[in-house]
């Protein structure tokens, strides 16, 4: 018998009667638990069949009953499964899928004939619809009397089968959803694209150093998400060690996991973090319990790292780490969050591996002071020092020394509270010739970027800058050689509370090709804009900014200045390329005329103002590291 024809005539074939189960289910109700048993033995011949047809595969696929928890593969080879076993699976959901419109068009019949019933209509649909505290007191006081509700055992029968309807339904697209599983187009791709695909879905991202949590399947280890999908999965992240290379130890967190990730990360470079981020302060003991678990392996570490709420658990682990030597370490994160109870803002430890750490390139510091540091300080590519309160700042000669021991820094971010800067007094002008990244918040944004040359520089982030401090750092370059960032491409102003800015300023950052406004007043940028040099007192006629290619603006600002100014660089030669609003800033009617001049179609319209920083990550394509957006 062919296959798709069995199911049109199983229901003859068995017990004699119409091969749908609507009709059946109206002549032999039947509870929920006992209705998969039927469909299977309605299905048993056409099991059979395609059971011994699979069996001549050597990447079969066998279903042995309805009643199993899932449809077993019988090796990990699935995408090499047949064309017509997978037109078979297919046939078998088309099936269900007529059995299910079917079942609902009977529990929809059920139901109006439940309600048609005057038993029904009486006593359920005109029992009175007020609060249960109403008629308690109406009882009280013998003024109502409770009608008895006495079902007729029609109105029980059908509701009995309603209730088998629901469950059956509920089964079918159950299992409906596991034979599609097994012929999902995903199953087809080779081993060697999953591997590329697992290894971006587990590459640390910025918030790498967050918590999983645990009670929350969707929180759970990247790799161990991956090996629950299927066999085939499971085997591909088995045989990728660089999977299982993040090491997270906290006091709340399972320890078979990382029993888990340390066995199957071999001998691969591991990242570290010890989360003391919990509601209490772990003690020595448990601190010792968790370090126990990796200071065997420090021979292996790529990246450590320790958050914590107390100070009293960071300045523990520091001391456990004063005098190690880690031979391959290459990032180093300290950071105390501020989050904890009063008296744990900041933190002093007397160092960390003072017996070396020579591949160490990416030291991130936050709200931690290190009294013995110039071993670690040193030969950097990133510096990320944040809100180093009072004794801990440097001082400007501690300043020198870092920048001067790191002769190919590249990334410098300076945050908060960083660097002692004595009010009225001048200090010589610091050389970095290497760093091409640089990121300044807080009070002394103006007096850090005049301290440093920076010729190489090609990213500069502002945040958080008032008013004034703005005033002052746009006046720096009213003195200063104009050709200070000969080479700058990216600006980022994110909260800053800008002033109109000078045509020293535009003129010091003409050549950036990317502008990034965030809650910075984007209306006055977008205003000089569409002007030209000479209108802010520039000497020359070319429009501002002529080779800007990427603009996003997350801020309010009017839609026609921004259609005008998109328009008019466009009829004058200097097209955008690509446009990033906000979608609540402009009205639909302008979109469209947007997009008619931003080259390649790269105008994004993104809806929400919680997404507002993730879309500006995602989309500063001209950008090589994703600006840090968070304090």
């Amino acid at each position: 018998m062919p296959f798709g024809d069995f199911f049109r005539t199983a229901g003859r074939h068995q017990r004699n009667c119409p091969g749908d189960l609507v009709n059946d289910f109206q002549s032999h109700p039947r509870p929920p638990q006992d209705f998969f048993p039927f469909l299977a033995s309605r299905f048993q011949r056409q099991i059979h069949l395609a059971n011994t047809a699979t069996k001549q595969s050597p990447a079969s696929v066998f279903v042995e009953s309805f009643n199993d928890n899932a449809f077993v593969a019988r090796n990990n080879r699935l995408f090499t499964m047949l064309t017509s076993q997978r037109l078979d699976i297919k046939k078998i959901i088309d099936e269900l899928s007529r059995q299910a419109i079917e079942l609902q068009e009977y529990r929809g019949s059920l139901i109006q004939r439940i309600r048609a019933d005057p038993s029904y209509k009486h006593d359920i649909l005109d029992a009175p619809l007020t609060s249960d505290s109403y008629w308690a007191y109406q009882r009280e006081l013998g003024l109502y009397q409770p009608r008895l509700y006495h079902p007729n055992a029609t109105v029980l029968d059908m509701i009995q089968k309603v209730f088998v309807a629901e469950a059956s339904l509920y089964r079918i697209r159950e299992k409906s959803a596991e034979l599609a599983a097994l012929i999902a187009p995903i199953q087809v791709i080779p081993d060697e694209i999953l591997a590329l695909i697992f290894e971006t879905v587990c590459a640390p991202r910025a918030d790498a150093n967050k918590p999983y949590r645990t009670k929350d399947h969707r929180q759970l280890p990247p790799p161990i998400l991956i090996s629950s999908v299927s066999r085939k999965w499971r085997r591909v992240a088995y045989g990728m060690p660089t999977l299982w290379t993040r090491i997270l130890l906290s006091p709340s967190y399972p320890r078979h996991w990382t029993a888990m990730a340390l066995r199957r990360s071999a001998s691969e470079r591991l990242n570290v973090t010890i989360d003391c981020c919990t509601n209490t302060c772990p003690s020595s003991d448990v601190l010792d319990s968790l370090l126990a678990v990796v200071l065997p392996l420090l021979n292996r570490w790529r990246a450590f790292t320790v958050m914590s709420h107390y100070s009293d658990a960071l300045r523990f682990v520091g001391s456990k780490l004063t005098n190690l030597r880690a031979p391959h370490l290459r990032i180093l994160r300290l950071s105390l969050t501020g989050s904890g109870p009063p008296g744990n803002q900041a933190v002093t430890i007397p160092g960390v591996f003072l017996g070396g750490a020579p591949e160490l390139a990416h030291v991130h510091v936050y709200s931690v002071g290190l009294l013995r540091s110039s071993s670690v300080l040193a030969g950097l590519t990133t510096i990320d020092l944040r809100w180093l309160w009072s004794d801990m700042k440097l001082s400007y000669e501690q300043f020198k020394g870092i920048l001067s021991a790191s002769p190919f820094l590249r990334k410098l971010v300076l945050r908060g509270l960083y660097v002692e800067l004595i009010q009225g007094m001048e200090y010589p002008q610091l050389s970095v010739p290497s760093l091409q990244c640089l990121e300044v918040s807080g009070d002394n944004v103006s007096r850090i970027t005049a301290l440093l040359i920076t010729p190489a520089l090609e990213e500069l982030y502002l945040a958080n800058v008032d008013e004034t401090e703005f005033r002052e750092f746009m006046q720096s370059f009213e003195s200063a050689d104009r050709a200070k960032y000969p080479v700058l491409r990216l600006v980022h102003f994110m909260n800053v509370n800008t002033a109109d800015p000078t045509s020293s300023f535009f003129e010091a950052i003409s050549n950036i090709e990317s502008l990034t406004v965030v809650h910075s007043s984007a209306s006055r940028f977008l205003h000089l804009l569409r002007l030209h040099q000479d209108a802010i007192g520039g000497h020359s006629n070319d429009i501002i900014l002529p080779r800007l290619r990427n603009l996003t603006l997350l801020d309010d600002a009017s839609d026609e200045t921004l259609v005008e100014v998109v328009g008019q660089r466009a009829a004058m030669g200097y097209p955008l390329h690509r446009v990033n609003v906000n979608a609540g800033s402009v009205n639909l009617h302008y979109r469209t005329f947007l997009e008619r001049f931003v080259k390649d179609d790269k105008c994004a319209f993104k809806d929400g103002l919680s997404h507002r920083l993730i879309i500006l990550a995602n989309h500063l394509g001209t950008a090589r590291h994703p600006p840090p957006l968070h304090m």
